[in-house]
């Protein structure tokens, strides 16, 4: 660390909130109830007695541990005996080589009733530390109505923003080396009560639930000796990553004191990125990074250059007639950048046309074609249609709002994946059969619609609760100079653009699809009415397309 000096800029001091989180409260049985029937029947290695066995015992055992977990949170201890878990160690991607020990992400698994105590002391914590001043706010991972998806979304509306104004756009993917495992207890503890007023019996709760924890490793049939973990969260544990989330949480303001560098968070996923205005703007993204490595480094954390990617984003235009740079400083290492970046699941290339992210997307699903087609007559047509869902059509629409406005040839390439999948559920080989007659059998909306379906179900999503806050400051309310009779017609305003390609960003297609609904449709009174409502207009106006 000596090698580091923090740069002379002063970084935003955290906000102190008057409302103090000193207790965790008392449980019921119900709260127990609701807790266990919305878990899986997935069970761990370390249950005495399946998850399954816990539903059927409701409501006697929602007493006991309603007991149990009152006796917990007044005597300030998490129980001993459920502070032990088993490491499985996980390929973290296909390819990698599995003699190399850091390709694996310890998952650690944790006996049922450790996770119900988890999550009713989460059902207390989440509200206080999310709606905390000094929580990220640009961070997307273990909040209700945030996702990769909405993450994503702000990233690339801000990229697009930048082609607009005719600029490259530099970005960096920073990697922390075993984030989880490297957290410093008496860090988090201690920026839980100066920084999250979390006092006197919740965190003392806290500090007894993160340490003297052991685990052990187990492979196949091998199995180690338990260890002390004095450092680090579980990975796989309930609370572990909220606490994490809690942790990090200061990078935020260390990257807000550089006004034109912009950023997301998921996890410990952070994408950090500037709009290159001047040849200032590079320093200013290298210097970024280095304050941020210092804070990391200070915090017992450490930012893996060697698994940290950088891009040059810009226009097919801008990239032809432009040299961009060819490097990057992250973690005092120079890094080249890249034609493409893998980002929270989703292929960007620089210019942002998701060429290769839909040749993966369809490689993808046509590998689990290819064995739904080797099993399918063994199948009834419920359980094909079920196993077509889950394995391939959510490959499909994930993150699929991003695809507004791509090619038509690469919408093209997704579309013929749903019609083959469709002729393998309705076992139709006859080619004179139309595609389109058995997308109206199952009841599937094509490739182009259910882009328009996600993007007006987030729109419908944020306008109501107003999460994330960062998408939701993006939608404005169409008010007319005069009053009008489309006044009251629920319309958003569609900003205006300079290119084509700045069109496809979530603050402008987002209104021009919620404007194309119908106002019977706009106007439902709940989320699940909306999306039937709308399904029901896509689908009638895409059939009266292909009559």
């Amino acid at each position: 660390m000596s090698n580091f000096k923090l740069p002379s800029r002063d970084v935003i001091s955290p906000t102190q909130s008057d409302i103090v989180l000193d207790n965790l409260g008392a449980v019921t049985a119900d709260d127990v109830s609701n807790v266990i029937k919305k878990m899986s029947n997935k069970s761990s290695p370390l249950d005495i007695m399946p998850a399954s066995l816990l539903k059927s015992c409701l409501p006697e055992i929602s007493r006991m541990i309603a007991n149990i977990a009152n006796a917990s949170f007044n005597a300030r201890i998490f129980p001993s005996s459920m502070k032990i878990g088993q490491v499985t160690p996980l390929i973290k991607k296909q390819g990698l080589d599995a003699a190399n020990d850091a390709n694996f992400r310890p998952i650690t698994n944790l006996s049922t009733l450790s996770k119900i105590l988890e999550r009713l002391a989460l059902v207390k914590l989440q509200p206080h530390l999310l709606g905390s001043p000094n929580f990220c706010p640009m961070q997307s991972a273990y909040r209700a109505g945030h996702s990769t998806e909405t993450a994503l979304l702000k990233i690339t509306d801000d990229i697009y923003r930048s082609m607009d104004n005719g600029s490259f756009v530099a970005s960096v993917s920073l990697d922390i080396s075993a984030a989880f495992d490297t957290i410093d207890h008496d860090i988090l503890l201690d920026r839980l009560r100066t920084e999250f007023n979390v006092r006197d019996t919740a965190l003392a709760w806290i500090h007894s639930y993160i340490t003297s924890r052991y685990a052990f490793v187990k492979v196949g049939q091998a199995t180690s000796a338990s260890c002390l973990c004095k450092f680090g969260v579980a990975q796989g544990s309930v609370l572990g990553s909220l606490l994490f989330t809690v942790y990090i949480s200061p990078v935020g303001r260390v990257i807000n004191s550089y006004s034109d560098v912009r950023y997301h968070k998921y996890a410990d996923d952070t994408q950090v990125y500037i709009e290159l205005k001047d040849n200032s703007s590079m320093a200013s993204l290298s210097e970024c990074i280095s304050h941020v490595q210092y804070w990391f480094l200070t915090n017992k954390l450490q930012l893996n250059s060697d698994k940290s990617d950088a891009i040059i984003y810009g226009t097919v235009q801008r990239h032809a007639r432009v040299a961009s740079p060819k490097s990057m400083s992250v973690a005092g290492a120079d890094i080249l950048t890249g034609v493409k970046i893998k980002s929270l699941g989703v292929t960007l290339d620089r210019c942002l046309n998701y060429n290769c992210h839909v040749q993966n997307v369809v490689q993808s699903c046509n590998f689990h074609m290819s064995g739904l087609r080797h099993i399918r007559n063994v199948l009834s047509h419920e359980i094909a249609n079920t196993i077509a869902s889950s394995l391939i059509a959510s490959r499909l629409d994930y993150c699929n709002s991003l695809l507004y406005g791509i090619s038509a040839s690469n919408i093209d390439k997704l579309q013929r994946v749903q019609n083959n999948l469709a002729r393998i559920v309705c076992c139709v080989k006859d080619r004179s059969v139309g595609a389109s007659t058995l997308l109206h059998q199952l009841h599937w909306l094509p490739v182009g619609r259910r882009i328009q379906f996600k993007l007006a179900s987030l729109c419908y999503r944020i306008l109501h609760t107003g999460q994330p806050n960062y998408l939701a400051s993006m939608l404005t309310w169409y008010e007319p100079v005069r009053q009008l009779r489309s006044s009251a017609t629920g319309l958003l305003v569609v900003p205006p653009h300079r290119i084509d390609i700045a069109a496809r960003r979530f603050s402008c297609a987002a209104p021009r699809i919620w404007n194309s609904i119908p106002s019977s449709v706009r106007t439902a009174s709940s989320l699940r009415s909306f999306k039937t409502a709308l399904k029901t207009h896509l689908y009638t106006t895409q059939l009266s397309l292909t009559v």
